[in-house]
């Protein structure tokens, strides 16, 4: 079997990340940690237990091959 980085996470998380997230720009850049639209405050932001940052980091490269995340930029996601 292929290992897929993020597939079970999209699996789990992606509908909720979509309902909740759709039209938002995430950044994964340190220097933007903790601020509004950073991979820490939208997974805060989505208040899940057991989530976080890299929970988040690895749905939203799931959902890319899902079609339901577009990589804008290496450091940015924009949720569909």
């Amino acid at each position: 079997m292929l290992f897929e980085f993020g597939r079970e996470e999209a699996d789990k998380y992606g509908a909720i990340i979509k309902e909740k997230l759709s039209g938002t720009v995430i950044s994964k850049r340190i220097c933007d940690d903790g601020k509004p639209g950073s991979l820490r405050y939208e997974a805060e932001k989505l208040n899940i237990e057991g989530f976080d940052h890299f929970t988040l980091l690895q749905a939203l490269e799931g959902m890319i091959r899902k079609s339901m995340v577009k990589e804008v930029d290496d450091s940015h996601y924009l949720v569909l």
